[in-house]
């Protein structure tokens, strides 16, 4: 699909698909767009959104959406096709919403260029400090595994917070060998390695040892977002 046939823009940012057959797509600069398998549907600045540059969206476990994206509020609960733009602890401007996730316990977390924030009775809260990261951390994504919550920053590699010991671990270029700290991505694989991309390759951790793919090694581009 292209604009040539139904899609309101070429350029996206991200895809969901939820518990009811829809498809989502997150539009740089158009929106929200819903695909029903007929055709797209476009959510945008008549349902409430400001900048529509969509950089995150989020069904959770109660099946409600919730969307990121630029702006002073970038937060949103998006139900019966509006957006309601979520208020910030100390009105803090957070510039961007990178990724929305969910702990085991049911905590809905937000990464964002200014730190690590948390939906709490109607508002969201700084829990940087919480998980043992700084206050005004860059985090470009959340990993959530079975034993605690790996963060992705962009330019201080990752961190672990060990659920269990509530102690947080700092793995970068220099502790650990990292191929980069420009980390855009992280996620656990089905046999527990964890994948960081990163502007220049990617690193495979597992069992504390860290294994590095870039050029060097044949990795067609090290640039990695995903």
């Amino acid at each position: 699909f292209t604009t040539n046939n139904g899609l309101p823009i070429n350029t996206l940012e991200v895809i969901l698909a939820d518990d009811y057959g829809n498809i989502w797509l997150g539009a740089y600069g158009k929106g929200l767009i819903r695909y029903t398998g007929d055709q797209f549907t476009q959510y945008y600045n008549n349902e409430g959104l400001t900048s529509g540059l969509v950089w995150a969206f989020y069904e959770d476990k109660n099946g409600k959406y919730w969307v990121g994206e630029s702006g002073e509020a970038p937060f949103c609960a998006f139900e019966k096709n509006k957006f309601t733009h979520i208020p910030v602890e100390k009105n803090i401007y957070l510039r961007r919403v990178q990724t929305i996730t969910e702990t085991l316990e049911g905590d809905l977390l937000v990464s964002t260029v200014r730190g690590v924030w948390q939906y709490k009775e109607g508002i969201l809260v700084n829990v940087s400090k919480k998980y043992g990261l700084p206050e005004d951390l860059h985090t470009t994504d959340i990993c959530v595994t079975q034993n605690g919550l790996w963060f992705a920053s962009y330019q201080d590699g990752v961190y672990y917070y060990n659920q269990e010991t509530k102690v947080t671990t700092w793995i970068n270029s220099k502790s650990h060998n990292l191929v980069s700290d420009l980390v855009n991505d992280i996620f656990e694989d089905s046999q527990k390695k964890i994948w960081i991309c990163t502007n220049y390759g990617i690193s495979i951790y597992e069992s504390g040892k860290i294994t590095n793919f870039s050029k060097k090694n044949s990795l067609p581009s090290e640039y990695t977002i995903s």
